[in-house]
């Protein structure tokens, strides 16, 4: 009776402590690794009695994230505008004088003409607006010529064809009365042809040239319509 009593004493204290502690939670069967390789949303839910959302922290913890979408391919041949890339010159300076043989009625003489004006660069010609001026003495008569000038020539390597349309004004005094000066309105209309000597760029946008024009205008007088025509040898530059 008294090993039964002992055994009795020494067995009561542990039961009292296992019925005292709370039961243990059963912790889920986690992958020892991750070993997966394929992409978050590929991989199949877990089938588990965990929740959702358990599901989820378990999937972000264990599996690689998707990769990013790939970039839409670059069609072939169409590149970029990059805005820092310089582009070619359109617009060039055009200078140009020469001497000219000017012949009104039967009057005759020579003079000098000029021209300012801008150009305009197109894949197989160019655009020109520009000032036009003129001086000539025709047998005791002064004749000065200014308009605008309006153009354009087409481009075959080294030479350009072309012609143009002017407006402007014209003065014919004597030489020996200063008051007798009659002043009238003027329509031009020119052609030329050009070949350039010295170029400066390859596309030959900026060079030296030399060529012949013919130039006749109409004088819009009061009582007749004279013309005024002559060639001219010109000697220019385009910058």
């Amino acid at each position: 009776m008294k090993r039964l009593a002992v055994l009795a004493l020494a067995i009561a204290p542990a039961s009292a402590h296992a019925q005292a502690q709370p039961p243990r939670a059963v912790e889920p069967d986690l992958p020892p690794e991750p070993w997966f390789t394929e992409p978050r949303s590929q991989v199949p839910v877990l089938q588990s009695n965990l929740p959702r959302e358990d599901q989820a922290l378990i999937r972000e913890q264990w599996y690689p994230e998707d990769p990013p979408p790939p970039r839409p391919a670059r069609p072939v041949g169409l590149e970029p505008q990059r805005p820092w890339v310089r582009r070619p010159r359109a617009w060039f300076a055009r200078l140009e004088a020469g001497p000219v043989y000017q012949r009104i009625y039967d009057l005759s003489g020579f003079g000098a003409c000029f021209l300012v004006a801008a150009d305009h660069e197109l894949p197989r010609a160019d655009v020109t607006l520009g000032l036009s001026f003129s001086y000539g003495a025709l047998s005791g008569l002064t004749a000065v010529r200014t308009g605008l000038y309006a153009g354009g020539d087409a481009r075959f390597g080294a030479f350009r064809v072309g012609g143009g349309l002017g407006f402007g004004l014209s003065a014919i005094s004597a030489a020996t009365h200063v008051d007798s000066t009659a002043i009238a309105a003027t329509v031009d209309l020119s052609a030329r042809v050009t070949i350039d000597v010295v170029p400066f760029d390859a596309e030959r946008h900026r060079a030296a040239y030399v060529g012949a024009r013919f130039l006749a205008s109409v004088i819009l007088a009061s009582d007749a319509q004279p013309v005024e025509w002559g060639p001219a040898i010109v000697v220019g530059v385009r910058l």
